[in-house]
């Protein structure tokens, strides 16, 4: 009932002032107009799948347009709630669904997914889906391709399915992807997609060192190269390219070595893992997209039940703490806004990437333990069978005493 009471005051709060879904409704109005959603500014920056998608609701008032979106996004927010629990949860925590709910809905990135009508819900119900039809490859497979389509950042999954070699899924999304751009040419054109690969979108269409960016690039590229929204420690773009493609290929290369043992620890946990190397790798991760992060914490709950860890716990409890504070927190305080948007305090202008470093440590920290785990009761267990084996070998002789 809480949670409905929120719900219900952001959708009579909505204002079209701040509005993300403004530039999917406009691009959708393109395609009916020019057959392009390339052509209005701002610039539509995405796939063109999903503004063909749209076009049943663009045909409405914007304004009316912006409230069913919302409406549509709260739907796929219990979706993605009741897989999650489903798939994720620790049975204690299914039968206190009512308050995972109210939590998940006052939690700053559901509240701002909504309002702004981002895709983050979106990208996170097709996500959960993949891991929750996991044994079924051709959904899978075509759910994947559909996540790509829409935004590219769910393509770094591939590298996840590769390391697990899932060639079926790999094979299979690529056709389906190739499958729904050919029936989307055949019944809209090329040209759509000759734009978006000839990638003709002014640097200011890429706000990748705006605040709302939680990655790994934006971190660096904030703190180390002249921008529009913080003033660097310095300018020095090559060290920025640098250090984001060494950090990137550490965590990505730390979840490809663990991967390897995924058959010695809980599937969410590796798949929880991936998510986070996703929200990190990813060039631009906006802090709307961090409500996937609700099957990180549901499979860490579960685990920390099983095998408690006060340490762990209460990093668990700092990470997600650190997780609530959305980009704007410094607003209303203009010398902490100066100060963290400026030199060395750009460090701490988003505390939520280090919420996200910290899960992903966490992760690490617990399928590492537990993959230890596993081998040590296999070399137990070896060894009990070789030290059977020599007894009955020894007591089968004909000189045994």
């Amino acid at each position: 009932m809480l949670a409905g009471l929120v719900l219900g005051a952001s959708f009579v709060t909505l204002t079209p002032k701040h509005n993300d879904f403004q530039i999917y409704y406009e691009a959708a109005h393109s395609v009916q107009q020019t057959g392009n959603p390339y052509t209005q500014a701002p610039a539509y920056i995405y796939p063109p799948l999903l503004a063909y998608l749209i076009q049943p609701i663009a045909v409405l008032p914007p304004f009316t347009a912006q409230r069913l979106w919302f409406a549509i996004n709260t739907a796929l927010l219990g979706v993605l709630l009741a897989i999650s629990l489903k798939q994720c949860a620790a049975p204690a925590i299914q039968a206190r669904w009512g308050l995972v709910v109210f939590a998940v809905v006052l939690a700053p990135p559901t509240i701002l997914c909504l309002q702004l009508g981002q895709l983050g819900i979106v990208m996170a119900v097709l996500l959960i889906a993949i891991y929750s039809m996991r044994q079924r490859t051709m959904a899978v497979s075509f759910v994947f391709a559909v996540a790509c389509l829409l935004k590219l950042y769910p393509a770094l999954l591939g590298v996840f399915f590769l390391r697990r070699r899932s060639w079926s899924v790999l094979v299979g999304g690529s056709m389906a992807a190739f499958g729904i751009v050919l029936v989307h040419i055949a019944l809209a054109g090329s040209e759509p997609y000759q734009r978006y690969l000839s990638n003709p979108f002014p640097r200011s269409a890429f706000p990748a060192e705006a605040e709302f960016n939680i990655s790994l690039y934006g971190f660096w590229f904030r703190l180390l190269t002249t921008n529009a929204y913080a003033i660097s420690v310095m300018h020095f773009p090559f060290l920025a390219i640098l250090l984001t493609c060494l950090t990137s290929v550490a965590i990505v290369g730390i979840g490809l070595w663990l991967t390897m043992h995924a058959q010695a620890v809980d599937e969410a946990l590796i798949f929880s893992l991936w998510l986070t190397v996703i929200c990190l790798v990813a060039p631009i991760n906006g802090y709307y997209n961090l409500s996937l992060m609700l099957v990180p914490v549901l499979a860490l709950l579960r685990h920390l039940r099983k095998r408690p860890s006060p340490r762990l716990s209460q990093a668990l409890l700092v990470a997600t703490l650190l997780l609530m504070i959305p980009p704007n927190w410094n607003t209303s305080v203009e010398w902490l806004y100066t100060s963290v948007h400026s030199g060395w305090g750009v460090l701490v202008l988003t505390p939520s990437l280090y919420g996200l470093l910290i899960y992903y440590s966490i992760l690490v920290v617990v399928i590492h333990r537990m993959r230890n785990t596993r081998d040590q009761r296999s070399e137990a267990s070896s060894s009990i069978m070789e030290s059977n084996k020599v007894r009955a070998i020894a007591y089968s002789s004909p000189n045994a005493e």
